[in-house]
């Protein structure tokens, strides 16, 4: 079904409803509320959610990775993702990636992408919930060394 998570409405509801990195391209309050709109219209009563953007404002962190890998007919991709912090007051951050692609006959190209997505404290995150109708709760969380932050949120049963 092609939509947006501001806008879709399948018109049916789930026990239970998953939302993790796309969340982050939600770079207003106004584009993060319509979506957990979405998620309030796809839940039925009594159902959970369980959204885990890759960062909020107390877990955010400006980082560098990189890597890469080969297919079958030896074409070969490496990248640089550099993920630079947010300005001074400002709910949305950049993250560029830079690639390197080489072509099975040898030829090499480069290409540049730039991601902005929105960076919202934990409060921002549970005050919308609230406001969408969710009683939602922070559930941090560390993956291999570094914290993350998740919201559980509930649908009151009838």
């Amino acid at each position: 079904v092609p939509g947006d998570m501001r806008t879709v409405r399948l018109g049916r509801t789930f026990d239970a409803v998953f939302v993790h990195d796309a969340v982050m391209y939600m770079t207003s309050e106004e584009d993060l509320r319509a979506a957990l709109a979405t998620v309030t219209a796809h839940l039925a009563p009594g159902a959970v959610a369980l959204v885990a953007p890759d960062a909020t404002t107390e877990t955010f962190s400006e980082a560098t990775e990189h890597g890469g890998s080969e297919d079958a007919s030896r074409r070969r991709a490496r990248y640089l993702q550099w993920t630079l912090p947010p300005e001074p007051g400002e709910t949305l951050y950049e993250t560029h990636y830079a690639f390197l692609l080489r072509e099975s006959d040898g030829t090499v190209r480069a290409a540049h992408d730039v991601h902005r997505e929105g960076l919202f404290p934990r409060a921002t995150w549970l005050r919308l919930f609230g406001e969408v109708g969710l009683a939602a709760e922070l559930v941090p969380r560390e993956i291999e060394g570094v914290e993350y932050d998740s919201f559980i949120a509930f649908r009151d049963a009838p």
